[in-house]
């Protein structure tokens, strides 16, 4: 596993202004998913530079035939190297708060979800997700489709971008799936400040009556994100064969769209590093997280009117032992916090029906609000949260 930089500006004085990061995935690598079978084009350094000449341009290589084709854990084990590999990267300070943009193509798009999210929980990655900017998919699943489960979908992109999938292949993309799945579902709650542009095919590949992956999967469904058809199939959809092909101006010019907003927003705020700029424009986990503590003393009273089982948020926290608690005895407050912190995040919308989503779905909810809670929330938050469950005790 290697990520290679393949392009950077030359000008030793003037550092690059953005990290531009592709990964490919099942059935291809770190230049031949890049690269037109015809004219030998590889877009990301033939191409790109062109466009965009201050970017720093890398590729990430992995055996993805085996991050899928084992347990979820290699799932894992592969994004946590590429976070490894760009904190090598990026270690000098002006490096550290670039700002970072991934191109994934197919299930590249799932290992990048799942390094996002693991930088999101360890300390030593935060940079990382701090520095992201935002997000472009080219035909990743994130889902089934209304034809086919999401096992079949991850199925159908092993068998036909393979030469001879393994049977081992196939049935580990099955037996992973609603793992995957709830990836998806985590990225959804936990990643919502990202731009993110979503390509699907609009062609199905050769020999087959059907797309890869069809619209419906290929959309995350969150703010700022826009779906945008490609004519070509789920292979060709990331190989361009000249610099006037269409496809590939789009994706250019998404990506720098991306890069001079960011330059126009650090114009307006030049007294701010980016990092910094970013949190100011991008609630933070740990600031909704304040604002939810905020608003949830202020709703428990409303939320125990509300609560068809005459069962107190009050008496719930009264017996409470610790910030969290099993869905079982803290339904509500889930449900409560839950809304008000998406509220507060912006991007679910009435809190009434957000609470009323929310509550239909607590056993994801938990898990990821577990993992947030527990990695993330800083010991000041940590410290108003215990100080908020002791005031009810008294």
């Amino acid at each position: 596993m290697s990520l290679s930089i393949i392009y950077a500006p030359q000008d030793a004085t003037t550092s690059p202004a953005v990290d531009i990061v592709a990964v490919h995935g099942i059935g291809g690598d770190a230049v031949n998913t890049w690269t037109h079978p015809k004219s030998k084009a590889f877009w990301l350094k033939d191409f790109l530079p062109q466009q965009i000449p201050d970017a720093r341009i890398m590729t990430f290589g992995y055996n993805a035939d085996a991050a899928f084709g084992q347990s979820t854990a290699e799932v894992i084990d592969h994004a946590k190297s590429l976070l490894a590999n760009l904190i090598d990267k990026r270690e000098e300070a002006e490096e550290i708060e670039r700002p970072l943009i991934f191109i994934a193509h197919s299930l590249g798009g799932i290992v990048v979800k799942q390094a996002l999210l693991q930088a999101r929980l360890e300390p030593r990655f935060q940079s990382i997700s701090d520095a992201t900017l935002g997000l472009i998919f080219l035909g990743t699943p994130h889902r089934g489709s209304e034809k086919a489960s999401y096992g079949n979908v991850l199925a159908n992109v092993g068998k036909f971008l393979t030469h001879g999938p393994s049977s081992r292949l196939l049935t580990a993309l099955h037996a992973n799936s609603d793992v995957l799945l709830r990836l998806n579902t985590d990225f959804r709650f936990q990643l919502p400040d990202y731009q993110v542009y979503s390509f699907y095919e609009q062609r199905p590949m050769k020999g087959l009556s059907s797309l890869i992956v069809e619209k419906h999967s290929a959309f995350l469904e969150i703010n700022n994100e826009e779906l945008i058809p490609v004519d070509a199939d789920h292979s060709a959809m990331c190989k361009f064969e000249t610099q006037s092909d269409d496809i590939f101006e789009t994706v250019y010019k998404r990506i720098k769209r991306m890069r001079n907003n960011l330059l126009r927003i650090t114009n307006e705020q030049s007294g701010m590093s980016t990092i910094e700029d970013r949190q100011v424009r991008q609630p933070s986990f740990n600031d909704a997280f304040d604002s939810g503590y905020r608003s949830m003393s202020n709703t428990v009273s409303k939320s125990n009117e509300r609560n068809d089982d005459n069962t107190s948020i009050r008496s719930i926290l009264s017996n409470a032992s610790r910030v969290l608690l099993s869905p079982q005895e803290n339904k509500n407050l889930i449900a409560v916090f839950a809304g008000d912190l998406c509220q507060d995040i912006g991007f679910l919308g009435d809190l009434d029906d957000v609470r009323d989503r929310i509550s239909a779905r607590l056993p994801d909810l938990l898990k990821t609000f577990t993992l947030r809670l527990e990695k993330s929330v800083n010991s000041e938050a940590e410290r108003k949260a215990k100080e908020f469950v002791r005031q009810q005790r008294e």
